[in-house]
């Protein structure tokens, strides 16, 4: 049983190195700051890729050492492949990234460096009406040529950002 739980513990880590830890000091990790109708966002950089999916699954199977099993050698296969570590995890339901961005939100929100900031990050999954403006945004056009993961193939999560209550 422990070693299952340090198992997703340290898959939660090899998330956080994937994503760059270094974001927590400006935004929240793998996101790009952008201001939408007065507000501000956080948008991932890439859709929810496989990588992401897979950490995410094996936290959500980690009573089951079999799964375990199974996600570990997958994340291994893409660590290796670069091309399939960020492409777009297909075959998903809305509901399933839902709540993988609602796992996302309590994970990023357990890191230190937001506790110490006194921030609380929520991230849910991008509306039309939200893609409908990115997509006018000159900022964000560019970071979409530069992607090779265009949000019509997946899912993408925002983020918001709010200062902790007392």
């Amino acid at each position: 049983m422990m070693k299952v739980r340090c198992i997703g513990g340290f898959l939660f880590f090899l998330s956080l190195l994937w994503v760059g830890d270094s974001c927590y000091a400006i935004n929240p990790p793998g996101t790009v700051k952008v201001k939408l109708n007065q507000e501000i966002l956080y948008v991932d950089k890439i859709d929810i890729s496989n990588f992401e999916w897979a950490v995410y699954v094996a936290f959500i199977h980690q009573n089951d050492s079999a799964v375990q099993r199974q996600i570990i050698e997958r994340i291994i296969v893409l660590h290796d492949n670069k091309q399939l570590h960020d492409a777009p995890v297909l075959g998903i339901s809305r509901e399933q990234a839902e709540a993988y961005c609602q796992w996302r939100t309590d994970m990023v929100n357990q890191h230190p460096r937001f506790e110490k900031a006194k921030k609380t990050v929520c991230y849910t999954l991008l509306t039309e009406e939200q893609c409908r403006l990115l997509a006018q945004k000159k900022r964000w056009r560019k970071l979409q040529s530069a992607s090779q993961t265009p949000t019509e193939n997946g899912f993408r999560c925002i983020a918001t950002m709010k200062i902790r209550s007392k």
